[in-house]
């Protein structure tokens, strides 16, 4: 069982500066900031002083390494006392009371003072009232030895002591509290018992009421213990925890109160004890026993005390300590002072905080699993797991758990079968703290196995009587074979009706039938309910109704209840046999006479059966002794062997009957117990004689066993012998008429049946003499023979039907054929003939017929195919030649019978008839799409649609007919190579030809026509074509003509396949094609020409570009084509006749302005530039134009910029003027440059020793930010509000950089954070710089230009436009890809930025392209693109000098 508790007694060591001995003090626990505990000690009688008196010691002890420390105090403190009191308050506050002084000088001699120790600072301070030397109304007189309780940390209860003022000498029973709050004393008037007055007690706080224990006063000792009931002011005496329940009386010990589940707990240690007025010691006797009281009951309990327990003693404070659940004292006084710390550790006896009172269910199976609930309290107090410990004298096992609610935790029962079916007690463990000292009682019960199930009662013995209620009992027993005591098993009982018990029985009748039909019906069963009750003793009444008088099979399984063994009882399934009689209730009777009498036959069976084997196993036998004589004792033995089962299920059975019928005061059963007894001793009398007359019998056995060994030889020769004999049989054989088979068959089987004789004969001398397995040979031929018989007669039966079937097949007419029918009656007897035994298969007989039916099946496919209409009179002419033979074939004898083509054995010839057959088929199948071809294409024409709103048609095919003429010419194609193209190749072969014709010219058609209608605008249509072309345009004159002609005469014919089939049409399209060719192969080097002399063709859609050279005379009209030029802008201002600039000499207008197609924006030419000479030439002189306007901008602008605030400058607007007078672009480019100027101007200043200059330019940045920021809340135009909010995102990226600058303390110009940046700048190119050279007209009057530093390479700003458009937020990749590209480009060399989709490659290369103002083309790779695509792109790119 569970262990009891214990209260183990340690003495740590301890360090640090430990107080000097002493007794008296006080030890007050208070929690520690860091967490963990600390006890402070306080004042005390301490042995050091001369003499020994009270002290003012502070110390400290920290209870995680228990290490002494003692507290200095420089502020006031309190005076030296002992047997004072001291409590905490609020975990932080521990508050002094009273004591008793040394006497001396001016000291009083008792105290009623109020000390306050600070434990967070250590510091002392008196209570409000005491300050500034104030009196405290209402304070108790000067006391010690008294007791002081703190209630709820919100009063402070002061009981008893010893005291007075001034000389006077007191004991008390007086009760005052004191308000924490307001620091107001009150005198508590108490009812009841009071206690009488005292000092040296104990009190006590359990919530709601005060314990006072023990103490004494000038005339006696105590040993009572009284009780306050805080809420009332009364006090009652505890009868059951004082006098001798408590123990002796004492005095000057230490009490308090501990927390605990489901009561609180009083602990009282040590103090002194005795009678003073007997013993005639003034200071009693010392003690040291630790003493419990249980709040709940109020009783003592002293708990087993383990360890190193304190040497009594006296005046010794105690506190307890949660975390270590222990109990902690310091020093006394045992006639000498004591300075040693003890601890006890009680949590045994305290306990978790949780506990546990009930438990449901209170058994259960030792399988385990069985889902149980304990009840309680507390178990939502701690968080963890949950443990449940079962316990026995034997061990414990634990299981896991949860909790359901602070009252009720679930678990499963552990499985018990390790210790067996007892009692045990539980506890219960939550989140690793203790286990409950409270137990709960389990009982384990042992399940129960089927193998050991009895079961008894009228209900299963013959002669039950029915239509009366009967029953009988189900004994569970566990695997001993001991008898359960309880129940909750689970039992299935099914009781079987097996029929009635005379001819006129519906079942009986019904089971004739079937025997002489043959047949195989299934068995009707009639079901009988049972009612098992249980009687929770581990025994099950069930009860049942018989229904008639009849024969019923009861069947009794366990259903494995608690994981037992399942199945069937012992004996189950039960016969019965029930009569039919007047007296059913009282014949059924459990304690009836039926079952009463066969209990006794039982009994007496027993005996007799016993007695027989005893006189048999007794009998004399030696070598003398004949085999008869050997033969009965060996059948005595093996009826012992073979029935020793069914007479130990009688003796249990019957022996619990008894029991069972004895323990429901059935009369004479003590009688029969013994009867049933002494059978039970003859039956273990015959169990100790068998293997006694086995050893007897040894000799004699093997004189016999050999001779019967060498007979069985013999008989097996024999039986081998008679087998062939049998496989010679006529019956075998499909020679022999069904009839004359059967007859055979009987005969045969007359002669097996003597033979069996001879064979059971032998059997039994095999089975006597222990050599069985020597006869199973003999009896498998035989069992073979009677098999084969059987067998063969089923193979004869199906033999006459298959012969039947097909006989009646061949009458049937020709016409009248119903190849289904057919095929489902061969297949019924193709089943019937595989259904046969696989014994017989061997036999003449069945391979016979096996080879008829399967050629009957495999001739019915073949006469399926030859009823197809497909066949036709060659097809029949095809046949006979196949087979050899002549036939009047179906169209000319309308009468032909099945049998006229069975007769042609079709089966031999399958491969020559499945030939004919499919060539019919083909042959039928292309003659049909032949004649759908035909209907087809007469209806298909062409479609036209007239060009340009002329009379020329252009051919089109409708895309389902387009379909059509490939998917009939893959159809054609097929004819071609079919074997059965003889009958119709002459019209296959036209139809190949004119498809194929169709096919073509629509090709040539289609490629002529979108040629044409290509070219014939330009030749026909454009006088400068036409100029610059001559020869080309004189042949496409003759083409068109040739043409228009081939498309009308087309669309006159309408039909698709007559108009492409016209003699020489192929050659005259050939013919055309060429010429179309070398007329478009001169127009594309034309259109090559235009591209060399302005490479921005090279990104022009062929189209557009001939549309702009065709209209190169007319600005007007191409200005359309604007944006495909010039990338960013939307189109040209051109002027007009009437304006001031007029037109140019040769009368084209002049180009004035390009208004953006990015943003909202107008850049003016400076000055306008005319549009005179040919368009590549004049489109070329607007990209130089814009190229100057925007550095004429930038010239100005640069120099504005010194002279305007730069949020004015962002978007200055000339006088009279309503937009900017600087492009946005140029706005952007002036800012860069600006930026970098400053930034390097401050690193200048850093190297003159300006340290923070580049803090102080980063301080002029943000301003410069904020500035542009307020002027976005102003009034502003689309267009100027985009090139601040640029401006705002380039100035937040040179922000940042000046920011990363400063982290990373970069003092030169030169430091990589800087050099790695795109740094525009207008100035005179260093050396070394790319493209010092070009563009001379973009300088300054010094020779500056626009340029950008990255790193190494200096790369010259192209003034390409960019519009007014937005710009990209520049991250940390960003300037990666910038430095990357630009180093590419610095080389001379392709920069392929890599990286998952949508990160942003395109748009950060389309934005560098925008810093460097250079032109940007974005191409995207699609199908269709090739290797003349790409070499165009690079020749273009090569061309403009996009680099």
């Amino acid at each position: 069982m569970q262990k009891a508790p214990q209260m183990e007694w340690k003495k740590p060591t301890c360090m640090g500066e430990k107080p000097s001995r002493r007794s008296g003090h006080t030890f007050s626990l208070v929690k520690a900031p860091a967490g963990g505990s600390v006890v402070y000690l306080f004042g005390g009688c301490n042995s050091k002083t001369k003499p020994p008196g009270p002290c003012n010691d502070l110390y400290k002890l920290d209870l995680a390494d228990y290490f002494w420390g003692k507290v200095e105090t420089t502020d006031a403190f309190p005076p030296s006392r002992w047997h004072h009191t001291a409590n905490t308050v609020n975990d932080t506050q521990i508050v002094v009371f009273g004591g008793f002084s040394d006497n001396r000088g001016t000291t009083p001699r008792y105290f009623n003072d109020m000390w306050i120790l600070d434990t967070v600072t250590d510091t002392w301070s008196k209570p409000p009232p005491l300050e500034g030397g104030k009196t405290w109304e209402n304070c108790p007189v000067p006391r010690g030895a008294h007791s002081s309780t703190v209630v709820d940390n919100k009063a402070l209860y002061v009981f008893g002591g010893y005291g007075g003022t001034g000389y006077s000498r007191h004991d008390f029973n007086d009760l005052l509290v004191l308000d924490l709050e307001s620091w107001e004393w009150k005198d508590i008037e108490t009812k009841g018992e009071v206690p009488e007055a005292r000092s040296g007690h104990q009190t006590a706080y359990i919530p709601g009421k005060l314990y006072v224990c023990g103490g004494w006063n000038a005339v006696q000792q105590f040993d009572d213990l009284y009780i306050l009931d805080i809420a009332t002011a009364t006090w009652s005496k505890s009868v059951t925890a004082s006098g001798e329940a408590w123990g002796p009386k004492r005095w000057n010990h230490s009490a308090l109160g501990v927390f605990s589940v489901p009561f609180w707990k009083m602990f009282v240690f040590g103090g002194n004890s005795g009678d003073l007025m007997e013993g005639g010691n003034p200071q009693g006797t010392f003690i040291n026993d630790l003493v419990v009281l249980e709040s709940g009951s109020n009783t003592w309990s002293r708990p087993e005390v383990i360890g190193e327990t304190p040497s009594p003693r006296a005046d010794t404070p105690m506190v307890f300590d949660e975390q270590t659940s222990s109990m902690i004292v310091f020093g006394g006084w045992s006639n000498r002072w004591y300075d040693d710390v003890y601890t006890c550790r009680v949590s045994d006896v305290v306990g978790p905080p949780y506990s546990i009172e009930a438990i449901s269910p209170q058994i259960g199976p030792i399988t385990g699993s069985t889902t149980t609930i304990i009840r309680g309290m507390g178990f939502e107090s701690v968080k963890g797991g949950v443990t449940v410990r079962y316990a026995c004298m034997k061990g414990f096992l634990e299981t896991e758990g949860n909790v359901l609610s602070d009252t009720e935790l679930s678990f499963p029962t552990p499985n018990y079968e390790k210790f067996g079916p007892v009692a045990v007690e539980c506890r219960v463990a939550i989140g690793g703290k203790d286990l409950t000292c409270s137990t709960v009682s389990f009982k384990y019960f042992s399940v129960t196995s089927c193998d050991q199930c009895l079961a008894f009662g009228p209900g299963i013995t013959d002669g039950c009587i029915a239509m009366s209620p009967v029953s009988f009992v189900i004994e569970a027993r566990d695997s001993n074979g001991v008898k359960r005591i309880c129940g909750m098993d689970d039992f299935c009982v099914k009781i079987r009706d097996m029929g009635g018990l005379d001819d006129e029985d519906h079942f009986y009748k019904l089971l004739q039938e079937k025997e002489a039909g043959g047949e195989e019906v299934e068995e009707i069963e009639e079901k009988l309910w049972a009612e098992v009750d249980d009687i929770g003793d581990g025994t099950y009444l069930v009860t049942f109704l018989p229904q008639r008088p009849a024969k019923y099979q009861i069947d009794v399984e366990f259903l494995g209840s608690f994981d037992g063994p399942a199945g069937p009882i012992r004996g189950s399934p039960f016969t019965i046999i029930s009569a039919d009689a007047e007296n059913g209730d009282e014949v059924n009777e459990l304690a009836g006479g039926l079952f009463v009498g066969s209990l006794d036959s039982k009994t007496k069976l027993l005996k007799e059966f016993c007695n027989d084997k005893l006189k048999g196993l007794r009998a004399p036998i030696d070598s003398n002794s004949d085999v008869k004589e050997l033969i009965t004792v060996k059948e005595h033995l093996r009826d012992v062997e073979e029935r020793a089962e069914e007479m130990s299920l009688l003796i249990d059975s019957t022996t619990a009957s008894l029991q069972y019928l004895k323990a429901i005061s059935t009369p004479g059963m003590d009688r029969k117990l013994d009867a049933i007894n002494n059978a039970k001793d003859l039956w273990n009398d015959v169990l100790t004689q068998a293997p006694v007359t086995e050893t007897a019998i040894v000799p004699v056995t093997k004189v016999w066993a050999g001779k019967t060994t060498d007979k069985m030889t013999l008989y097996a020769r024999e039986m081998k012998r008679l087998y062939y004999d049998f496989k010679d049989r006529e019956f075998f054989n499909y020679s022999a008429s069904p009839k004359a088979a059967r007859d055979l068959m009987v005969e045969t089987e007359k002669m097996l049946e003597e033979e069996k004789k001879t064979l059971e004969a032998n059997k039994h001398l095999c089975s006597i003499f222990g050599f069985p397995d020597m006869i199973n040979d003999q009896l498998t031929i035989m069992k073979q023979m009677e098999s084969d018989i059987a067998q063969m007669r089923k193979t004869w039966d199906v033999t006459e039907e298959l012969d039947t079937f097909i006989l009646r097949s061949k009458d049937i007419l020709w016409r009248e054929i119903d190849p289904e029918a057919l095929e489902d009656g061969g297949k019924f007897q193709m089943k019937c003939v595989k259904g046969l035994h696989k014994d017989v298969r061997w036999s003449d007989c069945y391979k016979t017929i096996d080879k008829n039916c399967k050629d009957f099946q495999n001739t019915i496919p073949l006469i399926q195919m030859l009823g197809s209409k497909a066949m036709r009179p060659r097809h029949w002419d095809m046949l006979m030649k196949a087979t050899h033979k002549t036939f009047v074939p179906p169209h000319k004898d309308p009468d032909l019978l099945l049998g006229g083509l069975l007769s042609l054995n079709l089966h031999e010839f399958v491969t020559d008839v499945e030939e004919i057959c499919d060539q019919a088929n083909k042959e039928e199948k292309m003659e049909i799409q032949l004649a759908d071809l035909t209907k087809r294409w007469q209806a298909i024409e062409f479609l036209a649609q007239m060009y340009q709103n002329t009379d020329v048609p252009l051919l089109a095919i409708q895309e389902e007919d387009f379909e059509a003429l490939e998917a009939d010419q893959l159809m054609v194609q097929g004819f071609m190579a079919s074997r059965f193209l003889a009958q119709f190749e002459e019209e296959v072969i036209g139809w190949q030809k004119g498809l194929a014709n169709v096919s073509d010219v629509y090709m040539f058609v289609q490629e002529i026509q979108r040629t044409w209608s290509y070219l014939e605008p330009l030749f026909i249509g454009s006088e400068e074509v036409k100029r610059e072309l001559p020869e080309d345009a004189v042949r496409f004159a003759g083409i068109d003509v040739d043409v228009k002609d081939m498309l009308r005469a087309a669309w006159a014919t309408k039909n698709i396949k007559e108009a492409c089939n016209l003699d020489g049409l192929i050659q005259k399209l050939e013919g055309i094609s060429e010429q179309l060719d070398m007329c478009k192969k001169s127009l594309a080097d034309f259109l090559d020409g235009r591209r060399r002399q302005f490479p921005r063709y090279y990104f022009t859609s062929e189209a557009d570009l001939l549309d702009i050279l065709s209209n190169g005379s007319q600005p007007a009209k191409i200005n359309i084509h604007t944006p495909k030029v010039y990338l960013m802008g939307k189109s040209l201002i051109l002027s007009s006749e009437d304006d001031a600039i007029g037109y140019s000499d040769e009368g084209r207008p002049h180009a004035v302005s390009l208004i953006a197609g990015v943003g909202k924006e107008v850049l003016d030419f400076e000055p306008p530039v005319p549009l005179n000479g040919k368009v590549e030439i004049y489109m070329q002189t607007i990209l130089d134009a814009l190229k100057y306007a925007l550095f004429c901008n930038l010239k100005r602008s640069l120099d504005r910029y010194q002279k305007l605030l730069r949020h004015d400058w962002v978007n200055f607007t000339e006088e009279g003027s309503d937009r900017p007078a600087d492009a946005a672009a140029v706005i952007l480019l002036g800012l860069a440059v600006n930026y970098v100027q400053e930034v390097e101007d401050t690193f200048a200043l850093m190297g003159e020793g300006e340290a923070q200059a580049m803090e102080q330019y980063s301080e002029k940045q943000i301003e410069q930010l904020s500035q542009l920021i307020r002027l976005t809340q102003t009034k502003l135009g689309k267009g100027e509000r985009q090139r601040v909010m640029v401006c705002i995102t380039m100035d937040a990226h040179g922000r940042d950089i000046v920011k990363k600058m400063i982290l990373q303390h970069c003092e030169v110009v030169t430091c990589f954070q800087w050099a790695s940046q795109l740094k525009h700048k207008f100035r005179v190119s260093p050396e070394g710089a790319s493209f010092r050279d070009r563009d001379p007209e973009l300088r300054g009057p010094n020779g500056e230009r626009a340029e950008i530093a990255i790193c190494d390479a200096i790369l010259p700003y192209d003034y390409e436009y960019l519009g007014n458009g937005f710009r990209l937020v520049i991250t940390p990749l960003t300037d990666r890809i910038y430095v990357t590209a630009t180093q590419a480009l610095n080389l001379m060399m392709g920069c392929a930025p890599a990286g998952p989709a949508g990160t942003g490659k395109t748009e950060s290369t389309k934005d560098l392209a925008n810093a460097l103002a250079k032109c940007c083309y974005v191409t995207n790779c699609s199908p269709e693109m090739d290797y003349r695509g790409l070499g165009n792109i690079f020749q273009g790119v090569s061309s403009a000098t996009s680099s």
